[in-house]
């Protein structure tokens, strides 16, 4: 289970892999309830769940908002390491 700070610091990646603006203006709903401490944030990854497995998101399932919280934590300690997310992709292909 993802605690509250974990969420709230994936909270926009999280936002961004939803594709349609009625499924990102709900999770941006939960995460401003969360953020004043009405709801838990069992609910919110509960919502997220749901949110996933009917498809809304880019997201492939809850394990990887884990991932997504890891990645950007080891992204921002080493970041002065890592010149940028995409610093071996070629922008002119499809890979």
């Amino acid at each position: 289970m993802m605690s509250k700070r974990q969420l709230l610091t994936i909270k926009q990646e999280i936002i961004d892999s939803f594709n349609t603006p009625a499924s990102k203006a709900n999770v941006s709903r939960y995460f401003d309830l969360l953020e004043e401490g009405r709801v838990r944030p069992k609910y919110v990854v509960q919502r997220l769940e749901y949110l996933i497995r009917m498809g809304h998101s880019n997201i492939e399932n809850t394990d990887k908002l884990k991932e997504m919280y890891d990645f950007k934590l080891y992204y921002e300690k080493n970041k002065d390491e890592m010149s940028d997310y995409y610093e071996n992709k070629n922008i002119n292909t499809n890979t």
